[in-house]
């Protein structure tokens, strides 16, 4: 059987598997959108659950040790520049150095993760912490700190060794350090996030209780034991209803113990995560094999994807998983392939693309983008309504199959709307609390959200609209008619909007209440429509600018910029492992640009938990702390990464002027 031929099979296995996991559940835990709206009691445990929790606090000789450790191998990380520099362009010890990197960066792991963190001490440790673990000692917060960067260092110095090489015995030791680091992580407790309790005590509403978690949340369930372990306690399901399903299968495979239920949860976790760097490096060697090596290990060696992946179980690595599942039979619906198989190739893609969506909704933004390279090399005219429809009717089939087992109305919309008034580590939470002195607080919300979502929604039509562009090429009076009427009409529900939410009235109390008096629907309208259209002109003469046809590396960096665009403006409650799609994607894509930024920014994210679990508490927990704390986390994770990339995007500019 050919290659492709087998990649094609392969993806018709994993959409049948998809397909069988709402019957397999239905089957074995009941069918949850039949549950009644009101939790059924849930008695007693007659048996222990978990074992007593163990006392917090390491031992001394241990939190004397890991500072020293921490700066010791802090210091082999940066001594060992020296000798890549000075090998530059060379073979010599390139191949010795990766090796000294994995197992200096496996040791870290070990030594300052696994033994002092261990999975089977602390997994039973009630609302878990590394601050509580170490019971705030200042030496530990040391220590990890330098361990952290010490693995961003040893991790960006093997990237720039495995640049341009492909070799078997590189391979090799690439994926074999992966493979130890990853079991490495997995024996780590769940140290900086509690979700993963979250999971299973959403995951036992179904499977034992015959609840929703669309509807019930874990404290309707008094007296089950996850009660006492989950951060989320008042707050239904956030994700997508694959994972709650797959939540729930996994609860009735590892049984009524918190053990096993935790080493499930890392199982699943630990096969995404290997998966993913299979269905990595298979489309890597398709698409770009010059890179393939060192884009592989840009994801597999990254700390923020073991800690938080492994380490924490996080689902983003699940939803990363079926992402590049669909790249990986996206890159084989190529013009080459003919019509028949780009449908096939095309319509699993985008069947693991809303898998993907179906555990975290944030990868539905891909969706247009992923139809519009695959119908790029379609004749114009109706073929492309046809062809959009038949490629998308397996992934809305998918959907509707695993949205009917929840399904609840209007319960299940709070998965949209809940982390909506939730502001943390996000420009959006910066600038809430900047505007606290000066507005009332029952409108701040309001406007930063108003404003922010805004900014979003016109960035990523105009990021669609370029690709449409290039797609289509309207001609230029067409063009600014589309321009002037979309504009205008976005315009006037934008002023819609901001006469309704209260804006004028917010000018009004902060300048002048005059103002705010004389403002009202009609000139919000107006003021709306003329702004709006003019805007809309604006971007029909930058999509002029989009010459480029809209081949893989254009639906990577269309798919990079709409993440980036959601992350900095419309998403309002940020922690470190969402950056976990983000280094999935530049896998892909490898913007050399890119690489150091977001591996500043990862680095920034990891030390953050620190900030939170040790500093904060220092300094006294009030709300003028954590605002601070907000500010300092959100300077530390944007203005460094990004004033390095404008450096890099600089000297690339002055190197293409020169040559």
């Amino acid at each position: 059987m050919s290659r492709s031929r087998w990649t094609l099979w392969a993806g018709l296995v994993g959409a049948v598997l998809l397909f069988w996991v709402p019957p397999l559940l239905v089957l074995t835990c009941g069918w949850p959108a039949l549950s009644p709206v009101e939790a059924r009691p849930v008695p007693a445990p007659a048996e222990p659950f978990a074992e007593p929790p163990p006392p917090i606090g390491l031992p001394a000789e241990v939190r004397f040790w890991l500072p020293v450790s921490g700066a010791l191998f802090l210091g082999l990380a940066l001594g060992v520049w020296l000798p890549v520099w000075l090998q530059r362009g060379k073979d010599g010890l390139r191949f010795p150095l990766l090796l000294t990197l994995g197992a200096a960066s496996l040791a870290l792991y070990v030594l300052h993760f696994s033994l002092p963190f261990s999975l089977q001490r602390y997994h039973n440790l009630k609302q878990i912490g590394i601050g509580l673990i170490a019971d705030r000692d200042g030496s530990v917060a040391l220590a990890t700190a330098l361990a952290t960067v010490g693995l961003f260092l040893l991790y960006g110095l093997a990237y720039r060794l495995c640049r341009g090489r492909d070799e078997r015995r590189w391979w090799i030791f690439v994926l074999a350090f992966a493979l130890l680091f990853a079991l490495a992580n997995f024996f780590v407790a769940p140290m900086t996030s509690l979700d993963l309790y979250d999971y299973i005590a959403r995951g036992r509403i179904t499977a034992l209780y015959g609840g929703n978690p669309y509807v019930h949340a874990p404290e309707k369930y008094a007296n089950d034991p996850m009660v006492d372990y989950v951060s989320w306690r008042s707050a239904t399901s956030a994700y997508g209803p694959l994972w709650e399903a797959l939540s729930a299968l996994l609860v009735r495979l590892a049984g009524n113990s918190l053990w096993s239920n935790m080493v499930a949860q890392k199982a699943l976790a630990l096969a995404a995560y290997l998966l993913s760097i299979f269905l990595l490096a298979a489309t890597l060697r398709h698409t770009a094999p010059q890179r393939a090596l060192a884009s592989t290990l840009l994801f597999a060696w990254n700390p923020l994807v073991l800690m938080e992946g492994l380490g924490n179980a996080h689902n983003d690595l699940l939803m990363a998983v079926f992402l590049l599942g669909a790249f990986w039979m996206l890159s084989r619906a190529r013009p080459s392939a003919g019509p028949m198989p780009r449908l096939l190739y095309g319509g699993v893609a985008l069947l693991f693309l809303a898998a993907s969506v179906l555990v975290k909704f944030i990868t539905v933004l891909f969706i247009p983008f992923f139809l519009l390279y695959l119908l790029s090399e379609e004749p114009k005219g109706k073929t492309w309504l046809s062809h959009g429809l038949l490629l998308l009717l397996p992934a809305l089939l998918l959907a509707a199959e695993h949205y009917a087992l929840f399904w609840k109305w209007p319960e299940i919309a709070g998965t949209f709307t809940r982390r909506m008034d939730m502001f943390r580590m996000t420009v959006a939470s910066v600038g809430r609390e900047a505007l606290l002195p000066y507005l009332p607080d029952s409108t701040i919300g309001d406007l930063v959200r108003g404003v922010f979502l805004g900014l979003f929604a016109l960035s990523y039509l105009l990021l669609l609209g370029r690709a449409v562009w290039s797609l289509g090429r309207p001609d230029r009076k067409l063009a600014l008619r589309i321009g002037l009427t979309g504009g205008g009409m976005a315009g006037t529900l934008g002023g819609f909007l901001w006469w309704s939410l209260g804006g004028w009235g917010l000018v009004g109390e902060r300048w002048g209440q005059q103002l705010g008096n004389l403002a009202g629907l009609p000139p919000s309208l107006l003021l709306g429509l003329l702004l709006g259209a003019q805007l809309g002109t604006g971007s029909v003469l930058l999509m002029k600018q989009e010459k480029r046809k809209l081949s893989w590396t254009i639906l990577l960096e269309k798919c990079s910029s709409a993440l980036f665009l959601y992350l900095l403006l419309a998403n309002f409650w940020y922690w470190p492992w969402y950056l976990l799609l983000s280094i999935a994607l530049l896998a892909l894509w490898n913007d050399e640009r890119l690489f150091a930024p977001l591996a500043l920014s990862a680095c920034a994210g990891e030390l953050a938990h620190l900030g939170w679990n040790f500093v904060w508490y220092w300094w006294g927990i009030t709300w003028e702390t954590t605002y601070q704390m907000d500010a300092l986390v959100v300077f530390w994770m944007v203005a460094p990464p990004l004033l390095v990339y404008l450096i890099l995007d600089l000297r690339r500019r002055l190197a293409r002027t020169s040559g």
